[in-house]
This record gives C-alpha cells, structure tokens and sequence, in this order.
C-alpha cells in the first residue's frame, strides 16, 4: 500500500466499472440514474463524500456518457 501512495489510478475506473457491468455486481441502468444525479437521497447515506462522488465521476464520465449514448441509440432504434 505504501508503495502506491500517491499514485493516480482514476485511468483505470472506466475498466473497473465496464467489468462490474459485465459480472453484473451494477446494471448500466443504476450508473447512468447515478451519474445524472438521478439517485434520490443519495447524500443521506453515510459514506456519500461530494467531493470524491464529483472526483469520480469525472474520471468515468466518458465511459458513462458511451453508455449513455448507446443507451439511447438502442431506443430509437427500436
């Protein structure tokens, strides 16, 4: 852990999330409601930090915009 300290691993979310979609640990629905700030009290629970809810969602914000965009492509084509 000391070895790390410091080190920047927010490249790697986008990833980290992509494969908790894919294990099914999150629905792509559940990120997105979260991402548009859709989650309805979510700043009552007791490990809700803004700054670090902000902090990451800048480091997955294109990855989710992606899936956004993809989200809403299947829909019109359907």
């Amino acid at each position: 852990m000391e070895e790390n300290k410091g080190s920047d691993f927010a490249k790697f979310l986008p990833t980290i999330l992509f494969n908790c979609v894919k294990e099914g640990l999150f629905s792509e629905d559940f990120l997105l409601k979260w991402f548009k700030n859709e989650i309805e009290d979510i700043d009552k629970f007791f490990f809700y930090n803004a700054s670090r809810d902000a902090e990451f969602k800048k480091a997955v914000g294109p990855y989710l915009e992606t899936l956004d965009e993809d989200e809403e492509g299947e829909k019109e084509t359907a």
